[in-house]
């Protein structure tokens, strides 16, 4: 990774067309991860203005409201992404993390239900979530089940956050240093799933390789 010389190729490709929605979004997730969240919620908000009907920047909207403490604008967002795609996966799992940063436990177990039943491949959310909910058996439950099935990038994202969720460390940093990597994988050191190992001498190891901006 080299995300020290992100921004300036975000900067650049906007200065070439300050409308593209996807630079945007993708510059708001950099912040993001670089710890500049107001700057990242700013950029999103560009992101939306140049297209505002497209369902993955209102779900991914959603989920970056979820985990920088806007939970209720998060559900906003995600719910508006499913007016334009029913049922939509990426809303289905923002709106679950808004209700669990909301304190609705309940209903966010129950749209990762949904959303592992309509797509089976999400179905590591719904174990994170019901490992930060406390229900442990179910959610070891569901890593038994992933331990079992056929592994690729997204899969192993899913087992780096499951196994963090439920303070498996070696486990979450085995899976989150599998290659090739899941770009999500990168957003370890900030999205909750992984707080975890947060203070654990591996994820610095692991944020050194991101080469991110000096501070």
């Amino acid at each position: 990774w080299k995300f020290d010389e992100a921004e300036k190729y975000f900067k650049k490709a906007l200065s070439l067309n300050p409308n593209m929605a996807w630079a945007h979004f993708h510059y708001a997730y950099a912040l993001y991860l670089f710890g500049r969240v107001d700057e990242a919620l700013a950029e999103y908000a560009l992101a939306k203005k140049h297209d505002p009907f497209n369902p993955v920047l209102l779900a991914q909207y959603g989920s970056l409201y979820a985990w920088t403490g806007y939970p209720q604008k998060g559900m906003e967002e995600a719910m508006k992404s499913m007016e334009f795609f029913e049922d939509f996966d990426q809303g289905l799992s923002a709106l679950g993390e808004a209700y669990f940063t909301m304190g609705k436990v309940d209903d966010a177990i129950d749209i990762h239900k949904k959303l592992a039943e309509k797509y089976p491949d999400w179905l590591w959310q719904l174990g994170v979530t019901y490992a930060r909910a406390d229900k442990r058996d179910e959610a070891e439950k569901i890593l038994e089940q992933l331990n079992k099935s056929s592994i690729n990038p997204w899969i192993a994202c899913g087992l780096s956050a499951l196994n963090a969720a439920l303070d498996k460390k070696d486990e979450a940093f085995k899976w989150l240093n599998y290659k090739p990597h899941h770009e999500w994988t990168a957003w370890a050191p900030v999205i909750p799933w992984w707080n975890n190992l947060h203070g654990d001498p591996r994820l610095d190891e692991f944020v050194k390789k991101l080469n991110l901006p000096k501070k």
